[in-house]
């Protein structure tokens, strides 16, 4: 674990973001509950592939009537989840492996395409301009009872092993949008509270 703060450029992204992040943080938490609810009917089989594909399917249904006011492009990819275009960038909401990371590409072409970005990109947060358009990588996970337990935004570096988590450039919480606090609501550029000292974020795989 590294209790190191998180970087710049993180946090950038999160502001750069929040408002579509918020969103999705609480449709993933809706989506969880609803398809817990499926798979806890009786005559439901226990399928963890279906599940995880029931999240990802009510999290877009739920997106869908948002896409003009937060102003984002909504896909639905084979073998690969959701893909969002926002601000220039593009972000792809997976499910973490047990350890918080980025899930291996396996052999996707598209995921191990999506993966490469050797170079960091770079965040303007004071005027979101697009100087260098991003992949990001949202993760979300569960806990035993099927409730929403991890939601992280990274920035995928390289693979060395297709079979292996990525390495990135960093991993970050994207807190909770009851607690999330933007440092420019008391004044400043939004980057020194940020709402982050509630819950100081782990940081992922470093290079």
């Amino acid at each position: 674990m590294n209790s190191n703060p998180p970087p710049p450029e993180a946090l950038q992204a999160l502001l750069k973001h929040r408002p579509l992040l918020q969103h999705f943080y609480g449709a993933f938490e809706t989506a969880a509950e609803l398809s817990a609810q499926h798979l806890h009917r009786p005559d439901c089989f226990p399928d963890a592939h279906f599940y995880s594909h029931s999240v990802r399917y009510e999290a877009a249904r739920l997106s869908l009537p948002l896409r003009g006011e937060l102003g984002f492009a909504l896909f639905i990819l084979p073998m690969t989840g959701l893909e969002v275009l926002s601000a220039g960038d593009r972000l792809r909401f997976w499910k973490a492996t047990d350890e918080g990371e980025i899930p291996p590409a396996g052999d996707s072409p598209g995921r191990l395409l999506f993966i490469e970005q050797e170079q960091p990109p770079l965040f303007d947060a004071s005027a979101f301009a697009i100087h260098d358009p991003a992949k990001l990588v949202v993760l979300w996970d569960v806990d035993s009872s099927l409730s929403l337990k991890l939601f992280k935004l990274a920035c995928p570096k390289n693979w060395e092993n297709q079979w292996r988590s990525p390495e990135t450039h960093w991993i970050i919480d994207i807190p909770h949008p009851a607690t999330w606090i933007e440092g420019e609501d008391f004044g400043g550029d939004g980057l020194d509270d940020f709402g982050l000292d509630l819950d100081i974020p782990e940081h992922g795989p470093q290079s």
